[in-house]
């Protein structure tokens, strides 16, 4: 599961960046960066229908098909 990409970068940490207390970070983030920078997020949560999948669906395909160029 992904969530956010790299969290440290979200505004919430805002004021714990500034003051360097309040969390703790293991490694580089190299990874976490690197699907912060290249994912494609799309929003969901439980209550979405079948409709509102299926809207979203079509709106990402309609934009991915607009933007192909001519063979």
């Amino acid at each position: 599961m992904l969530f956010a990409g790299n969290l440290l970068k979200q505004p919430l940490f805002d004021e714990m960046r500034a003051s360097g207390e309040g969390y703790r970070v293991v490694g580089e983030l190299t990874n976490t960066n690197i699907v912060m920078k290249h994912t494609f997020w799309l929003g969901v949560y439980p209550g979405l229908t079948e409709e509102m999948i299926n809207y979203k669906a079509n709106a990402v395909s309609n934009f991915v098909e607009s933007q192909r160029t001519p063979e």
